[in-house]
């Protein structure tokens, strides 16, 4: 069958019309709401990128893991999440994506910790910026780069950089010192979608005003 590709097409609007999901964007807001008040670093930072690049911390995040002692897959499927059985993943932890939305990933953990992670361009400039000297576990253009920012009690922020190659398809990482395992699918469709859309830049409007003639 040939797509239209008029936008008033019936079919333009069934391939691209998403759809509003506000039960499964409250159910994140209200975790990571949840981690930002666990976590004063990341709660200080969530600030920081709100008034220096009018970016929400929400739209930073590559993806999050939840401990199963708080949220159940159950809990997931309800609200549109699907488990992801087509990648690499570790034995105590479950994949789930929203397939219709730009939503991050969640991964579910047999683990009692929380941890968000967050998706820089570049992760020493990242690094730099918030003003941490922290070692990146990973060598300089690695296809995996992590950096634990800050840990308090079970919250814990990280930052990761990827670098992907044709090659590469699906892959899971284990880290040389947390012995932890990280999902990572550098072709799936969605985190492709996701990447386009929400990938974090530092926003112009400064330059913007400054360049703009003062009046009076």
């Amino acid at each position: 069958m040939e797509i239209s590709m008029n936008p008033t097409g019936r079919e333009f609007t069934h391939e691209f019309d998403w759809g509003l999901y506000p039960q499964a964007e409250n159910f994140l807001i209200q975790h990571i709401d949840t981690f930002l008040l666990n976590n004063r670093f990341a709660h200080k930072l969530s600030s920081r990128m709100e008034h220096e690049t009018s970016t929400r911390f929400f739209d930073w995040i590559d993806h999050v893991v939840l401990p199963e002692n708080i949220v159940r897959a159950k809990d997931m499927e309800e609200l549109g999440f699907l488990e992801v059985h087509d990648v690499e993943a570790p034995a105590d932890m479950r994949v789930f994506v929203q397939s219709k939305t730009v939503f991050f990933p969640i991964l579910l953990s047999k683990k009692k910790f929380t941890e968000v992670i967050l998706k820089p361009e570049r992760l020493d400039h990242f690094i730099q910026v918030i003003g941490k000297d922290l070692p990146i576990e990973g060598d300089i253009y690695a296809p995996y780069r992590k950096v634990v920012i800050f840990t308090q009690g079970d919250y814990i922020l990280s930052a990761i950089e990827r670098r992907v190659s044709a090659s590469t398809k699906k892959q899971a990482i284990r880290g040389n010192t947390d012995k932890r395992w990280r999902y990572f699918s550098a072709e799936n469709g969605i985190l492709k979608i996701f990447r386009k859309v929400w990938i974090p830049r530092r926003n112009l409007w400064k330059a913007c005003v400054k360049s703009y003639p003062q009046q009076g």
